[in-house]
């Protein structure tokens, strides 16, 4: 997996200086050149004006009460097309416009997202432990003993002790009960 990629980063470049070569032969210098620098600008547009909007949608999302991913993770993919099409070249305009398209970008983020969750790392990640790998190619966690069950999700990590429930009450606080007790006099009788 990450030689393809490897391969994709270092094929890129080139394929880019080609589309560009034969751009240029076919509508002339200064039109490509043009067309780069308009993509450019168009790029920097996208990057300062969705900037504050993704600001703006995330704020509203959390005064909701709600967890911001969403606009965050669109936000995330608007910035990443508007940096694409500031690189110079038409591969990578092509993706960035298509990462500005709401549906492809949605879809896109969707499928990201679900195969990020996927890798054992950022499971790691988000509940702390030590990613390692199960027989048969499925990430697991080296810190939890499944006793020979397979689990279906991951579970977060245990606490530094053991879990204790049970009711409290604030010895602190005055209740109604509390106050009119106080304010009782002898007088009015029980």
């Amino acid at each position: 997996m990450r030689l393809g990629l490897l391969l994709v980063f270092a094929a890129v470049p080139f394929l880019e200086i080609a589309v560009l070569i034969k751009v240029g032969q076919a509508i002339g210098f200064w039109p490509t050149l043009m067309l780069v620098l308009m993509s450019a600008m168009l790029g920097a547009y996208v990057i300062y004006e969705q900037g504050f909007q993704v600001m703006r949608r995330t704020l509203d999302v959390m005064q909701r009460g709600k967890p911001p991913l969403a606009p965050v993770v669109d936000g995330l993919f608007i910035l990443l097309g508007g940096a694409l099409l500031i690189v110079p070249g038409f591969i990578s305009d092509v993706a960035g416009i298509a990462l500005l398209v709401p549906r492809l970008r949605r879809r896109f983020a969707a499928w990201s997202l679900r195969r990020l969750v996927r890798s054992s790392e950022v499971r790691g990640f988000f509940f702390g432990e030590r990613a390692s790998a199960r027989p048969g190619g499925q990430p697991g966690t080296g810190d939890h003993r499944d006793n020979g069950r397979a689990s279906a999700a991951p579970r977060p990590p245990a606490g530094d002790g053991p879990i204790i429930e049970g009711e409290f009450q604030r010895l602190d606080e005055r209740t109604m009960d509390a106050d009119r007790a106080r304010n009782r006099s002898p007088r009015d009788g029980v």
